[in-house]
């Protein structure tokens, strides 16, 4: 009899500190709510946030609960850490496109510090609900995971400008903050400058391709989440 209620006690203390560490991890702020990722523009479909850190910056540790795109502006060297892991240093090309596939059954929870001389600046896209298919005439840089990303010029504005979707256009970056500017397409002839980089998403249900997981391109040896 007194092992039987030893057992069950170590049963029920085992699920105390489950039920604590979960409670723990959902008072952790969602990546939009954290301070170094800055929400600028939000519709049914998307969430586009500016990440920007400089040397020596240190995020909080923040919560992924829905799939993700990162497009890296510019890069540097980056330190990631879990929840009771050790940092791991990777280096973050300028350029790289990544995605990560979470939702609200699979959330990841981390924090990035950077140890590298240039700043971090990252365009971080979150998928909230499939749209249409894009019908757009031009060659995507990316397309993985459901989501489908255009780097638009002024060569192509005319292409996108009666598509009625929202542009994404990085400015010149003031105090090392990462400015984005989210406009409607109709007026992208009028605000795009020669050499400005733009961008479209869209995030869609892709039928005729099986997700990974995870993903990288050829610029990049690991996934980095952000």
């Amino acid at each position: 009899m007194p092992e039987k209620t030893t057992t069950g006690s170590l049963f029920f203390l085992f699920m105390i500190l489950c039920l604590a560490s979960n409670s723990q991890d959902t008072e952790l702020p969602a990546v939009h709510e954290e301070a170094f990722h800055q929400p600028v523009f939000e519709n049914d479909f998307l969430r586009v946030m500016a990440v920007s850190a400089a040397n020596g910056d240190t995020t909080d540790f923040h919560r992924h609960c829905l799939p993700i795109v990162y497009i890296t502006v510019q890069g540097t060297l980056v330190e990631l850490n879990e929840p009771d892991e050790s940092w791991k240093q990777v280096e973050l090309p300028t350029g790289w496109i990544g995605h990560d596939l979470y939702d609200s059954n699979s959330c990841y929870t981390h924090r990035f510090a950077i140890s590298g001389s240039q700043n971090l600046q990252i365009i971080a896209v979150e998928g909230l609900n499939y749209s249409g298919k894009p019908d757009i005439k031009a060659n995507p840089i990316y397309e993985q995971g459901g989501f489908t990303v255009y780097q638009i010029e002024l060569s192509n504005a005319e292409i996108v400008k009666a598509l009625n979707v929202p542009v994404i256009l990085v400015g010149e970056s003031g105090n090392d903050q990462l400015a984005l500017r989210v406009i409607d397409s109709k007026l992208l002839s009028k605000r795009l400058l020669e050499n400005q980089l733009a961008y479209v998403v869209f995030f869609y249900a892709q039928e005729e391709k099986k997700a990974p997981k995870k993903s990288n391109d050829s610029n990049a040896n690991q996934v980095l989440p952000y």
